[in-house]
Order: C-alpha cells, then sequence, then structure tokens
C-alpha cells in the first residue's frame, strides 16, 4: 500500500462519540476504567477533501484492564502432595474468572469451589511431576495464557510416640504407665488439617529378668501394657512395633519407637 502522510494535518478524531486532542498529526486517546476485561472503542477520522468535505474514516479495537498485582512465589515450594486436596488459586489478569478455565496433568483431577479456587487431587506418586495449564474463553475461541509445573510429593510418615515419649531418652515405667494412647504424630509437616492416627500395633516387652512377651492391640490404646510394664526394671525395654496408622491415603505401615526404662 502506498501512502502520503502529513503530520502538519490536524484532522478531526472522534473516539466514541468525542472529539480527542490532536497533536503533530496524532491523537491521544486516554480512558480510566475501573473494571478488568476487555474493552472496546470505535470512532472515526475526519479527513479533510479540497474541497473543504470531511469524509469519515471510521475504526475501532480493544485493550485489556487488569488488575494491578505482584506475583511473589518461592521456586522451591511448587509442591503438591499425593492423596491431599491441595488448594490452588488461578487467575488470568484483565479476564473475568468465570471465563478462565483450568486443566491438570498426569491423571491428578482439578475441582472448582469458587472464581478462582480449586483443589488439586492425585493419589499416584507415579508422575513425578504435573502441569497445571489456565485457558480462557475469548470470541476467537480457546486461548491457552499459561501454566505451571508442580513436583509431586508423598506425605512424610508420622513418627511414632508413646504418648509423648519417642525413645531419644530413657523414661520410667511410672511415667509409661500414666500414657493412655500411641500417637502418630506428623512434625515439621504444616499442611492444614492432615493427621495419622494408630490404628494397631504389637508391643514387645523385654524383660533381663523374665525374658520378652508380646501383645497386639488393637486401636491406639495403651491400658493393656501397663500390667506387664509394671515389673520392669532399669535398662529393660518397650518396643512397639508393626504399627499400622490410618491417614489420608489410607491405612499404611509406620516405624515403630523402642524405650528403655530409666
Amino acid at each position: 500500500l502506498l501512502v502520503a502522510s502529513n503530520s502538519t494535518s490536524e484532522n478531526k478524531i472522534l473516539v466514541n462519540g468525542e472529539e480527542i486532542n490532536v497533536s503533530n498529526g496524532k491523537g491521544k486517546y486516554s480512558v480510566t476504567n475501573n473494571q478488568v476485561g476487555t474493552k472496546t472503542y470505535s470512532g472515526s477520522i475526519m479527513v479533510k477533501g479540497k474541497d473543504g468535505t470531511e469524509t469519515p474514516y471510521k475504526f475501532n479495537s480493544e485493550y485489556q484492564v487488569y488488575q494491578p498485582l505482584a506475583t511473589i512465589s518461592a521456586s522451591n515450594m511448587n509442591i503438591v502432595y499425593a492423596g491431599l486436596e491441595n488448594p490452588i488459586d488461578i487467575s488470568v489478569p484483565g479476564f473475568p474468572a468465570s471465563a478462565v478455565n483450568a486443566t491438570v496433568s498426569g491423571g491428578w483431577t482439578l475441582r472448582k469451589t469458587a472464581n478462582g479456587k480449586y483443589f488439586v487431587k492425585g493419589r499416584s506418586t507415579a508422575a513425578r511431576e504435573i502441569t497445571i495449564t489456565a485457558s480462557v474463553k475469548t470470541e476467537q475461541g480457546t486461548r491457552v495464557m499459561g501454566s505451571q509445573v508442580y513436583t509431586v510429593r508423598r506425605v512424610p510418615l508420622p513418627k511414632i510416640k508413646y504418648g509423648p515419649f519417642d525413645g531419644s531418652k530413657t523414661v520410667s515405667k511410672g511415667m509409661l504407665m500414666t500414657q493412655t494412647r500411641m500417637i502418630a504424630s506428623l512434625e515439621n509437616f504444616y499442611f492444614r488439617g492432615v493427621s495419622y492416627k494408630v490404628v494397631s500395633y504389637t508391643a514387645i516387652i523385654h524383660s533381663k529378668r523374665k525374658g520378652s512377651t508380646s501383645v497386639t492391640v488393637t486401636g491406639n490404646r495403651t491400658a493393656r501394657l501397663n500390667d506387664k510394664i509394671r515389673h520392669l526394671r532399669s535398662g529393660d525395654h518397650v518396643i512397639i512395633t508393626s504399627v499400622k496408622s490410618n491417614g489420608p491415603n489410607g491405612v499404611i505401615d509406620s516405624p515403630g519407637v523402642a524405650l528403655t526404662i530409666r
């Protein structure tokens, strides 16, 4: 296309029915909008002919209004845990949440709880990574706006304790006999609402004088052990083994705990 231009011309420009300022042959259109999304505008450039008659040349276009935001994230914390409903926030600046669609790879599922709010969940750790992809619906069709890769991790195994006692120090038999239950503790794991409960275990009571005896318990209570613990002396042992705990991924085998009588 061969055209001629003239920076000194001051043709009238109308946008949405209102005349805008023209300087050096260019019209500058400014607008303030408090709602995010795609906005359209249209107008006409009034070009004068030799006889002074103005001929309108119409135009239309669009622009995006974005929410002011900053994305701050720890690069090593893009982790999801198998078996848990991991909360995920998904948004695309400039588009309402209702226009955003999200998908996930690796056989995992996304459950939408509210606009922009999701839970991603999967039981398998066969896929070491999953990818969440966000797209939007436009007049031209569906457009992918971005994706994020997450590392898949297992929920850590719980630490078994006899009440508060974890075997790191000797304990008196009197203190053991005051405890009422075996505890499956998740330490240094701050995912809200995740817990384990001991559902069965075997206790091996070892006495230097009387030898060893074992007691298998269904549940987490310890009352059945007291009659045997009361006869122990310093240096004897209480070993908790074959522990099964119920948690977010069902019943699992948990490492036990060994205690030495003070």
